[in-house]
C-alpha cells in the first residue's frame, strides 16, 4: 500500500489497523448510528469551560444498517465491508425494533455506556464563537455552544463495541439516512432543542 501511494499521482493519507472481526446477522455485517448531543459549560464569569462537556446520548435514535453483501473474511469486495457501498441497502432499523436473535438486541445498555466513555475523551481544540459584537472567544450571555455529533459503531465477534469514525455533521433524513422514518430525526431534534434550552440562562 505504502508503495503504491508513493507510485500514485495524488498520494493519500491512509490509517492502516488489522481487521477486526465483525459480529454478523444474517451473514452481513452491520453498522450502529448514535447521535451524541455535546454541549459546553460556562463558568460563573460566563466563560467557556472547555474541559467540560455535558454529553448526551440520544437513546431512540440509534440506528442500525446492514451491509448489502454477505461478509467474508479476507474477501475486498467493497459492499461487504463498506455500509454505504452497493445496492439496493436493507432498510435501516431503530435499535429497540431488532429482532431477538440479532446481537445487538440487547446491547443498548452496552452502547450507552461505550459513548459516555467516548465523550469523556472529548476535547474542544478551539472555540472560535462570534458575539454579537464580533469579538472572537467571547459568548454573549445568551449563546450556547454545542455539538451534534454522528457515532458510527461497530460489533466484534466477541460482542465488545467498537468504534469506526465520528461524524461532526451526521446526516439527519438525507444519504445513507434517507430511509429512516422522518419522525426519528423529528424526535431528535426536539430532544436536541430542549436539552439546549435547559442549559441556556433564564
Amino acid at each position: 500500500l505504502l508503495a503504491w501511494n508513493e507510485r500514485s499521482q495524488n498520494p493519500q493519507d491512509f490509517v492502516i489497523q488489522e481487521e477486526i472481526l465483525p459480529a454478523l446477522y444474517e451473514g452481513r455485517k452491520f453498522v450502529l448510528r448514535c447521535h451524541l448531543l455535546l454541549i459546553l459549560q460556562r463558568d460563573d464569569d460566563n466563560d467557556i469551560v472547555s474541559s467540560n462537556v455535558n454529553a448526551f446520548v440520544h437513546k431512540t435514535s440509534i440506528i442500525c444498517q446492514h451491509h448489502t453483501t454477505i461478509y467474508r473474511n479476507g474477501v475486498s469486495e467493497k459492499s461487504s465491508q463498506i455500509s454505504q457501498a452497493g445496492k439496493k441497502h436493507p432498510a435501516p432499523i431503530l435499535l429497540q425494533d431488532l429482532p431477538s436473535d440479532h446481537p445487538c438486541a440487547e446491547a443498548y445498555h452496552q452502547i450507552f455506556h461505550f459513548c459516555q466513555d467516548l465523550c469523556r475523551t472529548v476535547r474542544i481544540i478551539d472555540t472560535d464563537c462570534d458575539s454579537s459584537s464580533g469579538s472572537n472567544n467571547v459568548l454573549a450571555p445568551e449563546t450556547t455552544c454545542f455539538a451534534l455529533m454522528g457515532a458510527d459503531l461497530m460489533m466484534d465477534d466477541n460482542g465488545d463495541i467498537k468504534v469506526c469514525e465520528v461524524n461532526s455533521h451526521p446526516a439527519l433524513g438525507w444519504g445513507t439516512m434517507s430511509k429512516v422514518p422522518k419522525q426519528v430525526f423529528d424526535g431528535l431534534v426536539k430532544e436536541t432543542l430542549s436539552l439546549l434550552l435547559q442549559n441556556n440562562d433564564p
